[in-house]
C-alpha cells in the first residue's frame, strides 16, 4: 500500500474511534445505555461477488452472535467500552 493509502487508512481509523468515543460520551451525558459491536479482524469468509447473500448472512450471524455474547456479559458498562476501544486501537 502506498504512503498516501496508509495515511488515509490511519485517518479513517482514528476518526472512527473518535466518533465512537463521542457517541459514548453523549450517551453517558444523556443517561442512555451504550453498546458497541463490531466484526473482528479474524472473520474470514469468501465472497464470490459484490452482492453475495451467503457472505452477508454469515457476516450478520457472526456479528449478532458476538454482540449477544458481549452484551450478556457487559451490557452498557464503561469496562465494555474500554475493552472494545483497546481492541480497536491495538489492531
Amino acid at each position: 500500500m502506498s504512503i498516501a493509502g496508509r495515511a488515509i487508512s490511519s485517518l479513517i481509523q482514528s476518526q472512527g474511534i473518535g466518533d465512537i468515543y463521542r457517541i459514548y460520551a453523549t450517551t453517558r451525558r444523556d443517561g442512555v445505555d451504550f453498546n458497541l459491536a463490531y466484526i473482528p479482524e479474524n472473520f474470514h469468509y469468501p465472497h464470490q461477488e459484490e452482492f453475495d447473500t451467503d457472505y452477508m448472512r454469515t457476516l450478520f450471524e457472526t456479528g449478532y452472535g458476538l454482540a449477544k455474547k458481549w452484551l450478556s456479559l457487559e451490557e452498557g458498562s464503561a469496562r465494555f467500552l474500554k475493552l472494545n476501544l483497546y481492541c480497536l486501537l491495538n489492531r
